[in-house]
């Protein structure tokens, strides 16, 4: 290519790159220049040139010049002359394919083109230098080859340019590979649902843009050929619907509302296939109408069973008749049983009441006969001089009591299984106080019970267990003091456990005494009390001292009643 270009060839050159690299730049206006012309900038070195219409005719311009304005174009150019060789490239063209400028100035346009185009390309390059309208060009995309081997998609434009030396071809190139990976995502994302995706134009005929592949399964013919025609989804479309159908996409038009409606089409095959259709109108940022994008799904079997449903509906409504006569019958039938039940669910209500009666009078005669052996014992007790004796049924005693207790809450709970065992804590340590009289003055109690009912099973054990444990502090723990805190102890212990706590703040327990192996009557109780509940027990000394026993068991598994 020479050095130099005429005005008429640099206008063809400017033309093309008028819309990318002149648009992206800004050129102030010459004050000294004519209405119409456009100045350049060029190096330091060199003078400024304007372009004047016809009076620029004569007038040269550097290759640098043009170079230049190659440069600030976002696309790739390439400039290949009449040979088929590469006359001159721009920044662009080496960022796309990987080449510098010297290795593809002069090398053939092939270099840049993969074998599997280059014969598509050459018929491209031909019609170019032949076509009659130059300015015009003719676009295309195809694939470029980089110098790493890989190919690249792009799309190309060629104008041609008629020098003294024969035709130039110039090539606008645009790497289109993010377009062509969002195309690609939209098929993949279009052509895998069960519906047929579609864009058409807004014109008189509604012409089809795109339609997705599943047009063949649901109407019988293939993606090709349904756009190729552009009247074929008029023709398809219901006779009867065609009205109802313009009349509701005008509507849509109008209003700018998405589009809904069920209309019926007639496949290939002669099938009416019943369509779901919805589609919207895409519009341009000044709200003008582009093109219409939808979808279109096959609910014919919907249809088809919603129309067996209204053929069969006289024959439901008969069988309904039917069966309600029966039901009828067995109503009148179920409402003899329900009475007869009710008189047995009465008479059971009633033997239930008796029940209830009977095990309340159980414990309250229980009750009342251990308090009878809690006086024996009492009376007992003032005819025995020896202090160990005295003891001894004082103990007795106490237990009792601590069972006549149970029994007494039983008797006036409305649950005769369960006790409020926190209000039976209350109570049997109060009882347990008062029965020690001057032992317990000065001692303080403290209860931490959770909110808990126990059964008789093991209400009755945990009793016994307080009973000893607290008649144990009070006769031991505070001989040598004049004050103290027992603390009774009963909580919760996930998932099903409990804990039972009774301490205090005396002089502390015997360090070489074990209480597993002592002789000590209420230990020995407390231990086969711990073993009934299936629990273990412990011993601890409390810091600052005294003594803590801990009994860990699981509550027995109710007895079935009789």
């Amino acid at each position: 290519m020479d050095d130099d270009l005429t005005y008429e060839q640099a206008e063809t050159i400017l033309r093309q790159i008028a819309s990318t690299a002149l648009s992206e730049q800004s050129f102030p206006p010459d004050p000294g220049a004519e209405p119409g012309s456009m100045r350049v900038e060029e190096p330091a070195d060199a003078a400024p040139i304007s372009l004047r219409g016809a009076a620029a005719a004569n007038q040269f311009w550097s290759k640098q010049t043009f170079q230049s304005l190659l440069e600030a174009s976002p696309n790739a150019f390439v400039v290949i002359d009449r040979a088929g060789a590469i006359a001159l490239v721009n920044a662009q063209t080496e960022m796309l394919f990987g080449y510098s400028r010297d290795e593809l100035v002069g090398q053939a346009a092939m270099l840049l083109v993969p074998p599997a185009f280059q014969s598509r390309f050459v018929e491209r390059l031909r019609a170019c230098k032949m076509a009659n309208d130059a300015a015009a060009g003719i676009a295309f995309e195809l694939y470029g080859l980089r110098k790493n081997g890989r190919e690249v998609p792009v799309e190309i434009t060629l104008r041609s340019l008629a020098t003294d030396d024969g035709p130039l071809v110039i090539g606008t190139l645009l790497d289109v590979t993010g377009r062509k990976r969002i195309e690609q995502r939209y098929r993949t994302l279009v052509e895998g649902i069960p519906a047929v995706t579609f864009m058409a134009v807004l014109d008189e005929a509604i012409n089809e843009l795109y339609v997705s592949p599943q047009i063949e399964q649901l109407l019988g013919f293939s993606q090709k050929e349904w756009l190729e025609d552009p009247v074929l989804w008029h023709t398809r479309l219901h006779p009867e619907d065609r009205a109802r159908w313009h009349l509701e996409f005008a509507q849509t038009c109008a209003t700018g509302l998405p589009f809904r409606s069920v209309y019926r089409f007639v496949a290939r095959d002669g099938r009416v296939v019943w369509v779901q259709g919805e589609a919207k109108v895409v519009r341009d940022a000044l709200g003008r109408p582009l093109f219409i994008q939808g979808m279109a799904f096959d609910i014919t079997e919907r249809k088809e069973a919603e129309e067996a449903l209204h053929r069969s509906y006289g024959e439901l409504e008969e069988l309904v008749h039917q069966r309600t006569r029966e039901l009828a019958t067995t109503n009148r039938e179920l409402q003899a049983e329900m009475d007869r039940r009710a008189g047995v669910q009465a008479s059971l209500a009633q033997a239930l009441q008796e029940k209830e009666s009977l095990l309340k009078e159980i414990h309250h005669r229980v009750k009342n006969n251990l308090q009878v052996i809690s006086s024996l014992l009492n009376l007992q007790s003032t005819t025995v001089k020896d202090p160990e004796t005295l003891s001894a049924l004082a103990d007795c005693r106490h237990r009792v009591r601590s069972m006549a207790l149970v029994h007494e809450k039983l008797y006036r709970s409305t649950d005769l299984a369960r006790i409020d065992f926190g209000q039976y804590v209350r109570e049997l340590s109060a009882y347990l106080f008062r029965a020690y009289g001057a032992q317990a003055a000065g001692v303080a109690l403290q209860l931490e019970i959770d909110e808990v009912s126990l059964s008789i099973d093991a209400a009755i054990p945990c009793g016994l267990i307080i009973t000893e444990l607290v008649s144990n502090c009070l006769n031991h723990a505070f001989r040598d003091r004049q004050a103290g805190c027992v603390t009774v102890e009963l909580r919760s212990e996930q998932p099903s456990g409990w804990l039972l706590a009774v301490g205090d703040d005396g002089r502390g327990f015997p360090p070489d005494v074990d209480f597993r192996e002592t002789n000590s009557l209420g230990l020995q109780l407390v231990q086969t009390l711990s073993q009934q509940l299936a629990g273990s027990i412990r011993r601890r000394d409390r810091e600052g001292g005294g003594t803590v026993f801990e009994i860990r068991f699981s509550e027995p598994q109710e007895r079935p009643q009789a």
